[in-house]
């Protein structure tokens, strides 16, 4: 959320977002099952390919804001 407020277009929205911490239970109802401790890992994937990720999570998360800022307009104007 840090990084959305360094774009004007997205401020007002990220202001808005509210991180809830709940269990699998409390969000898709008793009896749906799920990994206690999910830890997503490429590890397979790099040795496989032998490829490596070139891209930080914050580089990658302000191509995609930079890529989508020409269209806020039009996308509020589906939702307000």
């Amino acid at each position: 959320m840090k990084l959305a407020n360094e774009y004007p277009e997205y401020r007002d929205s990220a202001k808005k977002v509210k991180i809830v911490e709940t269990t699998s239970d409390a969000y898709y109802g008793k009896g749906y099952q799920d990994v206690q401790n999910r830890v997503p890992k490429i590890t397979n994937t790099c040795e496989e390919l032998g490829w490596k990720p070139t891209t930080t999570m914050p580089d990658t998360l302000r191509k995609i804001f930079d890529a989508y800022r020409t269209q806020i307009v039009e996308a509020r104007g589906l939702i307000d």
